[in-house]
């Protein structure tokens, strides 16, 4: 083992553990602030944002962009369709897949509630340094690529383990 890494001798050391408190705490502020504000889901959120940013997805492209559970975006874009901020179409390609567009409803809601959740993210990262965030996304990064190559050599599999 590295040496500058900390034994996992607890819960608390480990990395996935920290990650997932802390996306669980954000998740849990975010959905708060879009509930008070627009009454809208997290996941509705993400829908909406991925769409405006990318173009017409289909919910296959919005959960891989997004890693959401295709079942919960199932749910939030027939919710943001049944509340008139978006629109189903069938695709050109494939009459069985359907592309989200958003309507101007929905283009509104995202203009109401991107500065919101802008300052939210300046609060939220305010007492770190421009070199301590690019060092972040850094790390975040590195983290992806190496889920991406299965770069786990140590995980070879162990018999003796019961």
């Amino acid at each position: 083992m590295d040496s500058t890494q900390p034994p996992l001798a607890t819960i608390q050391n480990s990395l996935t553990f920290r990650l997932s408190r802390l996306q669980s705490r954000l998740n849990t502020q975010a959905a708060e602030i879009l509930k008070q504000h627009a009454d809208i889901t997290l996941t509705q959120w993400r829908c909406l944002s991925t769409v405006l940013q990318y173009g017409a997805q289909t919910q296959n492209d919005i959960m891989k962009l997004t890693f959401l559970d295709k079942a919960q975006i199932n749910r939030a874009i027939k919710t943001l369709a049944n509340d008139g901020f978006a629109s189903l179409e069938d695709s050109q390609d494939d009459n069985r897949k359907k592309h989200i567009i958003i309507l101007p409803k929905g283009q509104r809601l995202f203009e109401t509630i991107t500065p919101i959740m802008s300052q939210r993210q300046k609060d939220l990262l305010h007492s770190l340094g421009k070199d301590e965030m690019e060092q972040f996304y850094k790390i975040i990064d590195q983290i992806h690529l190496n889920l991406d190559h299965n770069f786990f050599p140590t995980l070879a599999p162990n018999r003796d383990v019961k």
